[in-house]
């Protein structure tokens, strides 16, 4: 009988495998020795060495001795088999190695999973910003955007901690003038809160209803349902913007454009606002346009240009570059307003109610072909998206006085609504 030979330093239970290994693979048809129950694996060796381990019994068909050893049980054959049914009176150790555990048996096909995962708690599955649905439900934050404690999904001023609705002549606004918010809004056209769903930006005055789009595909169809909530359009730095309908400006002989937002920063050029066109290449043409920072004098800018960039351009630049607040929500509001007056043939610039810088402006709006009037987007294609939180944007048929912005920014958004 020819056995394996185990180094002692090996694992009684390895040992025990490499002996069986070795009697099966060592002479065909051969029986496995045996020990009795509770002998040491040196014990067994030796016994082995000198002989007296006995011969182990295999099951042949039908369950015999191995004297009776079913088909290839015979000298020369084939190693033995257990038959159907067969079974041997004595079991192998279970070793380390041996699955105690073994895997779950696969899925009955079309029937139900027998171990199913477990549940994760997650009750906004589809909202990764989310795993309750708190106040807003899932897909809408919890944002309280002026901290008064109400959520800004359950009320209809959310930038104006002291109320929650609007009320009087200045909406949600506290000013105390109210004669100069009916003035406000007797000059007010176009006015966008950005307080709907989906992608459709309502225009509450006027009409003139824009639509949330995606420039470079880079903003899932799904993301961009969710960029308008809470009274803010957030538009995402990656290509998503606000469409106008065409011939918004060119129909005005004066006009004031004003603006509340938060900007998340990025690079030179991006848009705050931009109407106008754009030639072959992707060269902006006749515009008007809005950046919260340029690359010449890295400060807020509007440009008027019925020829393209450079010296056709006519300028007024700020003193600085909008603040940048990071994050996703909340962050201190800018005011800023561009005022053409074709009257007296000036561009203006405002910022947080002061007057910027003004210019002499040569040419009307009616001279540019505005048939891109977007928010967030330039007509020049190498210009960056706008990563940043519209709050409300207005147009006013009126060149509004230093005055009168001064008062707009005092009330802000929310007042004319």
């Amino acid at each position: 009988m020819k056995y394996s030979v185990v180094s002692a330093d090996r694992s009684p239970w390895v040992a025990w495998g490499a002996l069986l290994l070795g009697a099966t693979l060592g002479s065909c048809g051969q029986e496995l020795p045996e020990c009795p129950p509770g002998t040491s694996f040196e014990d067994c060796q030796a016994s082995m060495a000198t002989g007296s381990a006995q011969p182990a019994p295999m099951a042949g068909a039908g369950g015999g001795s191995s004297a009776q050893a079913g088909t290839g049980g015979s000298a020369g054959g084939s190693p033995p088999v257990a038959s159907a049914g067969s079974s041997s009176s004595e079991q192998p150790p279970v070793g380390e190695g041996d699955d105690l555990d073994p895997p779950d048996p696969p899925d009955p096909p079309g029937g139900a999973d027998p171990d199913p995962p477990q549940p994760t708690g997650d009750a906004c599955p589809d909202d990764p910003s989310k795993t309750l649905a708190g106040v807003c439900g899932c897909g809408v934050p919890d944002d309280d955007f002026d901290g008064d404690g109400a959520m800004d999904c359950v009320e209809d001023c959310p930038d104006n901690a002291a109320k929650t609705a609007p009320s009087g002549p200045c909406g949600c606004s506290n000013l105390a003038d109210t004669a100069a918010c009916t003035t406000l809004r007797g000059a007010l056209r176009n006015l966008y809160t950005f307080d709907g769903t989906g992608v459709t930006i309502t225009d509450s005055l006027g009409g003139m209803n824009g639509t949330l789009l995606d420039d470079d595909g880079l903003t899932p169809a799904a993301d961009l349902q969710n960029l308008q909530l809470n009274g803010r359009v957030n538009l995402d730095g990656f290509g998503a913007f606000v469409d106008l309908p065409d011939g918004l400006i060119s129909s005005l002989d004066n006009a004031t454009f004003e603006v509340w937002l938060v900007w998340r920063g990025g690079a030179f050029w991006s848009r705050i606002f931009d109407f106008g066109n754009n030639a072959g290449g992707g060269q902006g043409q006749t515009y008007l346009f809005l950046t919260p920072s340029n690359s010449v004098t890295t400060t807020l800018r509007v440009a008027y240009s019925l020829a393209g960039g450079g010296a056709a351009e006519t300028l007024v630049d700020g003193t600085a570059a909008l603040p940048i607040v990071g994050g996703n929500a909340g962050g201190t509001l800018e005011h800023v307003a561009v005022v053409v007056d074709g009257a007296q043939g000036t561009l203006r610039l405002y910022s947080n109610g002061s007057e910027l810088g003004a210019v002499p402006l040569a040419n009307e709006l009616a001279a540019i072909n505005d048939v891109n009037n977007w928010l967030g987007r330039s007509n020049f294609t190498v210009d960056p998206p706008l990563f940043g939180s519209l709050v409300e944007f207005r147009i006013y048929d009126q060149a509004l006085s230093a005055t009168q912005l001064r008062t707009s920014f005092q009330a802000g958004p929310g007042a004319l609504n």
